[in-house]
């Protein structure tokens, strides 16, 4: 409720964005696509692959929809890099943003447009599922680097701290506001054992998370030999206050864990939270 409030440590330094950005990806689907799509069936049936384990109600819709749900579901719960692809192309082809060149720039737009995320930020390309073709860039990042010390190194998708801790910001207000705070906010708390520390150290203090990580080692494609973490959540606390923190690390993911243990600490020393019943 209080963005002026932020408090920060280098948020505006751009680093390589691993999964982290499919939490973006996320809210970009609920806010461009039809919500009877979305609406027409609960989330815990989205992932199945038979229709026969679908409730007789829901299974006319399951089969209309399953596709892109399914999609959407392991893109936010699983981090499938095949499916984010497939989501960004399927927004890119039902929505207003088929008037941007592909669906790499169709997602920078809307990212900037609406969400507010600086034009430093972003996805050059993404090599899987509907994004694979050649072609799928956002030639504005051409030959886009990080700067670390006195060195330029080439990423093609980064982002600040800053930019992506905006999508947790418009999934508070926006996402309130249009309905889909719900269900994405399901999605991005489903897999506990593969979320972000915010969740894993909060667990049991009665603080939700819908959080969304991303990691690659340095033995990792692409990953020019660094070890890059980047995790981003929105944190309710037990009355209801929220808080969206956002944590990148570069050749640093040691560090970060202190870092997000001390920002959990901190709110529940100043909120007195006693752990959960």
């Amino acid at each position: 409720s209080s963005p002026a409030d932020e408090v920060d440590v280098n948020a505006d330094l751009q680093n390589p964005i691993a999964s982290a950005w499919k939490g973006g990806g996320t809210l970009y689907f609920f806010e461009n696509i039809d919500p009877a799509i979305w609406t027409s069936i609960p989330v815990r049936y989205w992932n199945l692959r038979s229709v026969g384990r679908v409730p007789l109600e829901y299974q006319k819709l399951w089969l209309q929809n399953n596709q892109i749900l399914r999609w959407v579901y392991v893109m936010a719960v699983f981090s499938g890099n095949h499916e984010a692809g497939n989501v960004l192309e399927y927004v890119y082809t039902h929505s207003k943003w088929h008037s941007s060149a592909n669906a790499i720039t169709a997602f920078n737009e809307w990212s900037q447009q609406e969400a507010g995320v600086s034009a430093a930020s972003g996805l050059h390309r993404w090599q899987a599922g509907g994004t694979w073709a050649v072609g799928v860039i956002d030639h504005k990042r051409d030959n886009h680097t990080i700067t670390v010390g006195d060195k330029q190194i080439p990423y093609d998708n980064t982002y600040s701290a800053h930019d992506l801790a905006l999508y947790y910001l418009r999934l508070a207000t926006v996402g309130k506001q249009r309905g889909y705070y719900d269900t994405v906010s399901e999605l991005l708390s489903t897999r506990t054992d593969i979320l972000s520390m915010l969740k894993s150290y909060s667990s049991d203090t009665g603080i939700q998370a819908a959080s969304k990580i991303g990691y690659f080692a340095p033995d990792s494609p692409d990953s020019l030999g660094h070890d890059v973490n980047n995790d981003g959540g929105l944190l309710t606390l037990p009355d209801g206050e929220q808080y969206v923190v956002t944590a990148m690390a570069f050749d640093a993911v040691d560090i970060q864990g202190n870092v997000v243990s001390a920002v959990s600490r901190a709110l529940i020393n100043t909120y007195q939270i006693a752990p959960a019943k």
